[in-house]
């Protein structure tokens, strides 16, 4: 399980984000430091560099496919463009 920042939804840690991300991204790592930047430790974002999946989140095609597959109706998609957008700020 994955926890993010209060009040959001609950990611079950399933995997099917990852399973069908085109690009390669570990979608439940990048989660976990999604939720870790959101419980106020703004220096996790530099993990986002040193992930070891194929993909990163600044390689989202946004195509939706996380977010299709969540079970638990997260917006994946948005998370993963919010990390994106910060990776090398």
């Amino acid at each position: 399980m994955v926890t993010l920042a209060k009040g959001m939804s609950v990611c079950i840690g399933c995997g099917k984000c990852s399973a069908v991300c085109p690009a390669g991204i570990d979608v439940l790592e990048a989660l976990r430091i999604y939720g870790q930047y959101r419980a106020g430790g703004p220096d996790v974002l530099d993990r986002l560099n040193r992930m070891e999946s194929d993909g990163q989140p600044i390689d989202c095609i946004e195509c939706g496919a996380c977010s299709a597959h969540c079970p638990g109706k997260m917006e994946v998609k948005k998370m993963t463009r919010t990390l994106a957008m910060m990776q090398f700020r």
